[in-house]
């Protein structure tokens, strides 16, 4: 089966088996009806705010302008990190719903372009939380930094900076930011497309945070320390609800030494990209993977399944290997990787798939053969 037709395996059966990640993507290409609207009227796809803030703001916000495929905002002059806060009726932090459990993941992606966070205080960003006492954003901040803050009045977490990442950006770039709650911590990350750099921050619990069973996110853009305002460029906007791509290993392998499967910490099985595993202690030019379903069963038999009967003393078969003779791309003597493509399609996402190595062994055992210890896949975002 090749790489396409598993893919489309996958779709097919996950359509039929599983259960749908919530995703909202906001492209700003086209107007969206019913939604809260820019200056002329026009819906720009955000349908709510962060509770207790805008209550001023008219109903065609004169602060926005959707047209070219962007969503321009032009700041405003507010505070929502200070005691008291200030200026909440005219802030600006239009939000989509998220429903979720504490224990679904979250991911919330913004693209700016031309950054222009020029002014003292000035900063741009996303913005998740449950009021506006109650909030956790990512933001770029005019010192060049993107920043992580944590806010929450009573008590006194004020202003708690989970994460600043200095010169980041130059004035101008173009820069992605994405908040992330996976397995019950948050994580920030950011990428600079105009520089090719990225960063990220170590995963942090907010567990007051988790507790709201409805979240507000969304963006903001505050020129908070002097009256000149800024503009902020929305490319794209998008929240998701569900399961996030998360690759593990499982079993062991055989051989001496025994070959073993890694995940690729940069190419984990996400929609739109191209998952990969690397080999080791490959004993011979001649490797693949075995695809499977279940790591539960085979057939009518239990898995792990031991494959001594098979001339293989020490082996077990540890997926049920659909697909069962993948290639691989060799990277040097002993090793290699294997890639998959995954389309974006959301009807993917939630879906297991299970990877183990095979190789030609010469001398190894009477089948000349030895298989590796397993991977996971859940496919995500």
């Amino acid at each position: 089966m090749t790489s396409r037709a598993l893919a489309t395996s996958c779709v097919l059966f996950f359509t039929v088996a599983g259960v749908r990640a919530q995703v909202t993507t906001l492209d700003f290409n086209n107007p969206v009806p019913g939604t809260l609207a820019d200056a002329t009227g026009q819906g720009v796809g955000f349908t709510d705010r962060l509770p207790g803030t805008g209550a001023s703001i008219a109903t065609n916000n004169p602060n926005w302008s959707l047209a070219g495929g962007v969503l321009t905002i032009t700041s405003v002059q507010a505070n929502l990190e200070s005691v008291p806060q200030t200026n909440l009726p005219v802030t600006d932090a239009p939000c989509i719903l998220v429903t979720a459990g504490p224990t679904d993941s979250i991911d919330v992606f913004v693209r700016l372009l031309n950054v222009s966070v020029i002014n003292s205080s000035d900063h741009a960003g996303i913005i998740i939380g449950a009021s506006e006492s109650a909030w956790l954003s990512l933001y770029v901040h005019e010192t060049s930094a993107v920043v992580l803050e944590e806010w929450r009045v009573p008590p006194a977490t004020q202003g708690v900076r989970h994460f600043l990442d200095t010169g980041c950006f130059n004035f101008g770039d173009n820069v992605e930011l994405r908040l992330t709650r996976a397995a019950g911590q948050w994580q920030a990350r950011w990428h600079n497309i105009t520089a090719s750099t990225t960063g990220a921050s170590l995963p942090v619990t907010i567990p007051w945070l988790d507790t709201h069973p409805t979240l507000h996110a969304g963006v903001v853009a505050l020129n908070t320390g002097t009256a000149n305002t800024f503009l902020t460029r929305l490319d794209t906007f998008e929240v998701v609800r569900g399961p996030l791509a998360t690759a593990s290993q499982f079993g062991s392998g055989c051989g001496n030494p025994a070959m073993t499967m890694f995940p690729v910490a940069s190419a984990p099985p996400a929609i739109n990209a191209t998952a990969q595993a690397s080999l080791t202690n490959i004993p011979s030019t001649l490797a693949f993977v075995a695809l499977g379903w279940s790591r539960a069963m085979v057939g009518p038999f239990a898995l792990p399944f031991p494959l001594v009967g098979y001339g293989m003393p020490g082996c077990f078969m540890l997926q049920s290997a659909e697909a069962a003779a993948q290639p691989v791309a060799f990277t040097g003597p002993g090793t290699a990787t294997f890639s998959l493509p995954l389309p974006n399609w959301a009807g993917l996402v939630g879906l297991h798939l299970h990877l183990q190595g095979w190789a030609n062994a010469p001398g190894a055992n009477a089948a000349q053969a030895i298989v590796s210890n397993g991977i996971e896949w859940v496919i995500g975002h």
